[in-house]
């Protein structure tokens, strides 16, 4: 994932915030908060969103990309 990140986060401030819609297991959530930036994620999957909760220690919104407006 290594290609994709160095891509993406050169476009986030340091410490800024990411929103990770769609964030399964939360891999790369767990990533962007290793690098102390601030992240919010969703998945529309209740085992997803309990596994990725415990993954990266915090609440995971249990939504789909449908509720956005």
């Amino acid at each position: 994932m290594a290609p994709l990140y160095n891509r993406f986060l050169p476009l986030v401030k340091q410490h800024g915030k990411i929103l990770d819609a769609g964030c399964g297991s939360g891999r790369d959530s767990l990533h962007f908060l290793q690098r102390y930036y601030q992240v919010e994620a969703f998945d529309a999957s209740p085992a997803l969103v309990e596994l990725a909760s415990k993954h990266i220690k915090q609440p995971v919104i249990l939504a789909s990309f449908s509720r956005l407006s």
